[in-house]
């Protein structure tokens, strides 16, 4: 508690994790694991979603357009380096690597992954994938 007065402002401390240890038993359960639960499981890109109003998103439209023709596994290859200094412009002061993501970067139905939800049916969002600076 350190001197707190409420239990709810303690600070749980705990051990640290034996990494070692950690890996070899979920290496045991990893097979169980469905084909979306491993996916979402793996190491994957980093997106950026902006409104369709959004001005990087005629950019992000017209990148996605000169990719067309390249697959799913050569799109993610393509980067482009966005511009800081055209904030007035497309990067509105952002700064990175923006490469057209997998599939369709803005569908007009967004499917929900949750059970029980409802989809969006005017999807306003486009997407992209996104890398810092130093992570070209």
């Amino acid at each position: 508690m350190n001197g707190k007065r409420f239990s709810w402002q303690g600070i749980a401390k705990l051990p640290f994790i034996d990494e070692h240890r950690l890996l070899a038993e979920v290496a045991k359960v990893e097979h169980t694991l469905t084909e979306e639960e491993a996916r979402r499981n793996s190491a994957m890109f980093d997106m950026l979603f902006v409104a369709t109003s959004h001005p990087l998103s005629e950019h992000i439209f017209s990148l996605d357009h000169q990719c067309k023709h390249l697959t799913d596994r050569e799109r993610p290859e393509v980067k482009e380096k966005l511009k800081p200094e055209l904030r007035a412009s497309r990067s509105d002061g952002m700064n990175g690597y923006i490469s057209p993501c997998f599939g369709d970067t803005h569908p007009p139905i967004f499917r929900s992954p949750v059970a029980g939800m409802e989809d969006i049916l005017a999807n306003e969002v486009i997407c992209v994938i996104y890398r810092l600076p130093g992570c070209a």
